[in-house]
């Protein structure tokens, strides 16, 4: 029996044998497997997962770091960021909470000035926690969208810090400024770009827990707070005082002179290479660069009545050309400006000498060039005769100065065009610097080895090539600073927060392309074309009291010449000052008069008076007095409350004549009023019963005449004249513009300034 029931337990043995051997085999498999899993999750994986895993469970919110702020040379806020806020909802918890998606679209929409489509396609996402509504808003508006949350109870309405950049200023220095884009990035052609990476802080951030649904668990204990760190500031060598002296200024002579095309000024210190100002016409405001303002915009409608993607492709290209700063993009013939180079050159390789009896002599059209096939003439055809060197650039004789750059020869030209750096950028620290267009060495080389001395004889007088304004004003400051050529900068410093200097622009020097002799050469020529109120081309650039030099230019305007079809003029006028320690060296150039200007086209008789009326606030402003016996303005003393005598004798020591009306012994009242600048010989009246009269007049007219018609014009009516512009005598001399405007009613015994230029200067 036993052995009988054996034989069937030994396959059920033998079954459960294997099935054992099997689960075991799949155990250890499925272990294998789930090791491997849980080591490419735990192992692999893990970063990857960790970082998911805390993203799922936390929030993090970004705290935007304000940039740098940016100071002129004085300490004055040109760009700083402001504290705002950023308008954002979460879809997610508007779909969650069931809030009411039109509500909120209308709400906002009415308080911050957007779409209200917009919002609500933005809502459509629900499974988004953040879609912006509108950055970087003020905080009138963030307190309405804050009252609106709680007077809704929303839960899907957020705000969250920000910055944002203000320019204090608004279009004041906006070329060496440049803006800040909608992402907090610097850009345009400025500081804002070139040193962004010193501007721009380290942003912060606020982390938190949420639920599974997304929401912030603001009871929950975990909340953690990254400080913003802000950018570094920027310290301008721009003084914000003389940047808005050369921008008035030039748009002062934009309106005399009718300039179609703008113009551009800038002011170096020639020692140091230190940029104090920096102007073009064609400048925006950077608060609104996004926007063309809408005289502009009106102007280019009328331009395309009826054709709106031609008026939107102008004002796109109009905009985009508003943001270039000319100073560093654009490029121009210097004209005559460019003699002093060729001056100079002349001077350092012994050629010529300012007092060694030479004289140069200029029929006016008679030179012949070789490789020129008409004969060269000075500007106009003008012969100006027998002249001494300083005489030539006196009056800026084509033919003399040709004459020079012969015997100078083609290969020490050109050697020393590439000294003056003519074919290299300045290193100016600010972006897009054009080089303009110039000889090859080749093309210069093989023309001289032909005899063709055209493009010698053009450059001497400064035609055939262009430069940016930046390139030839570093040129004129070798020429006033014994010589080198420095860099320009526009920036001083970068400091941190706690006061450590980062980087500091020093004055770099790349050589010396003439010995400090020539310089002084030089600079009493310049000063001779300025103060000879009889042969100097640039007497109209003359501020009395003060030693300035300066040379005029005429050229024509190749690059609108090219985009218009028309022959367009840029009138220049250089100038350094005071000329026996230069401080200041500044060019103006003015482009494409129009027809409602009323002077001869000349650097002369436009671009010199414009810098003569910078420099005359510029020079007292850094601190220069005028010579005593040179004063034209001068300055009305207070003498009310003074006896009759003692007030006649303190004006009449001051070179003032004195009217008394009324009977007593004290002053009671005087005009004009103390403190008021009138020309020397003014009579002022002193009340001595009554108060001056209060009744109003009307300017009279008086452009066009004379310095003394004026005068006794504007007097007639109960007016005073205080003087600027030319320090030339003569029949030739007239006024040009007034400060008050004919027929404008002011109150009796105010001063009205007129600007007097010399109107019988050559085309120069």
């Amino acid at each position: 029996m036993k052995t009988g029931r054996s034989g069937p337990q030994g396959p059920n043995k033998q079954m459960l044998t294997r099935t054992l051997i099997l689960m075991g085999v799949c155990g250890i498999f499925s272990f294998l497997v789930l090791a491997v899993q849980l080591f490419n999750i735990q192992i692999l994986q893990h970063e990857e997962l960790e970082q998911r895993a805390i993203r799922q469970q936390l929030r993090a919110i970004t705290v935007s770091a304000g940039r740098g702020t940016i100071f002129d040379s004085t300490g004055t806020i040109l760009g700083m960021s402001a504290g705002v806020e950023n308008v954002f909802i979460s879809p997610n918890s508007i779909h969650v909470h069931g809030e009411d998606r039109e509500l909120i679209a209308t709400g906002l929409s009415e308080i911050l000035g957007v779409d209200q489509d917009m919002i609500l396609s933005r809502m459509e996402n629900t499974a988004s926690f953040y879609q912006t509504v509108k950055n970087r808003v003020e905080r009138e508006e963030a307190d309405l969208v804050r009252e609106f949350i709680v007077e809704h109870e929303l839960r899907s309405v957020h705000l969250e810090p920000a910055t944002r950049r203000y320019y204090p200023r608004g279009r004041t220095a906006s070329h060496i400024l440049g803006f800040v884009g909608a992402e907090g990035t610097g850009m345009g052609y400025g500081v804002e770009g070139s040193y962004d990476r010193y501007l721009t802080g380290v942003n912060g951030r606020i982390v938190r827990l949420k639920n599974a649904r997304g929401i912030d668990m603001l009871l929950a204990s975990y909340e953690d707070y990254h400080t913003a760190q802000p950018g570094h500031d920027i310290h301008l060598t721009i003084d914000v005082n003389i940047q808005q002296i050369l921008e008035k200024y030039l748009r002062q002579a934009e309106r005399d002179f009718d300039l179609r095309a703008g113009g551009f000024a800038l002011a170096m210190n020639p020692q140091t290479g230190a940029i104090l100002g920096m102007a073009s016409i064609n400048d925006y405001n950077p608060n609104s660069h996004g926007v063309l303002d809408d005289e502009t915009r009106e102007r280019l409608r009328a331009v395309y009545p009826d054709d709106d993607e031609a008026f939107h492709a102008a004002v796109n290209r109009t905009l985009m050309e508003s943001w270039l700063n000319k100073n560093i993009h654009y490029t121009y013939e210097p004209g005559s400006t460019f003699k002093l180079i060729t001056l100079a050159i002349a001077l350092e390789e012994g050629i010529a000498c300012l007092h060694d009896g030479r004289h140069f002599y200029c029929a006016g059209n008679t030179m012949a060039v070789p490789g020129r096939v008409d004969p060269l003439r000075c500007a106009g055809g003008v012969a100006h005769g027998s002249l001494n060197l300083t005489q030539v650039m006196q009056r800026s004789c084509n033919i003399a100065t040709v004459e020079l750059a012969m015997e100078i020869g083609p290969e020490v030209f050109f050697e020393y065009l590439q000294a003056f750096g003519l074919f290299e950028t300045t290193g100016v620290d600010l972006p897009g610097e054009a080089l303009g267009q110039v000889w090859s060495e080749e093309n210069w080389n093989r023309a001289a080895a032909n005899r063709d001395l055209t493009s010698l004889a053009a450059a001497s007088f400064g035609q055939t090539f262009t430069l940016t304004p930046i390139r030839l004003v570093t040129a004129i400051a070798a020429l006033s600073n014994g010589g080198y050529i420095v860099e320009p900068h526009v920036v001083e410093r970068v400091m941190a927060e706690d006061g450590t200097v980062i980087r500091e622009n020093r004055t770099t020097v790349r050589r010396q392309v003439i010995s400090r002799e020539t310089s002084q050469a030089v600079l009493e020529v310049m000063e001779r074309s300025v103060d000879d109120p009889a042969l100097g081309t640039g007497r109209n650039a003359a501020v009395p009291g003060f030693r300035i030099g300066g040379k005029t230019g005429t050229s024509t305007d190749t690059v609108l010449e090219a985009r218009t079809g028309e022959k367009e003029y840029i009138v220049s006028f250089v100038s350094a000052a005071p000329i026996d320690d230069p401080e200041i060296v500044l060019l103006v150039s003015l482009q494409s008069p129009g027809p409602r200007n009323t002077v001869t086209v000349a650097g002369g008789t436009m671009a010199a008076p414009t810098v003569g009326r910078m420099l005359t606030a510029i020079l007292p402003y850094l601190n220069h007095t005028p010579a005593e016996p040179a004063r034209v303005n001068i300055q009305v003393p207070h003498v009310q409350q003074r006896s009759v005598e003692d007030a006649r004798n303190v004006l009449q020591t001051e070179g003032f004549e004195v009217l008394v009306r009324g009977e007593g012994t004290q002053v009671i009242d005087q005009m004009p009023s103390s403190g008021a600048m009138v020309v020397a010989g003014t009579q002022v009246i002193l009340f001595l019963e009554e108060n001056r009269p209060e009744d109003e007049v009307a300017v009279p007219d008086v452009v066009g005449m004379g310095f003394e018609a004026a005068r006794a014009a504007l007097e007639a009516a109960g007016l005073y004249v205080r003087r600027s512009g030319t320090i030339a005598q003569g029949e030739q001399v007239r006024v040009y513009s007034q400060s008050r405007a004919p027929a404008e009613v002011v109150r009796r015994g105010a001063v009205i300034e007129i600007f007097l230029i010399d109107t019988s200067l050559e085309g120069q």
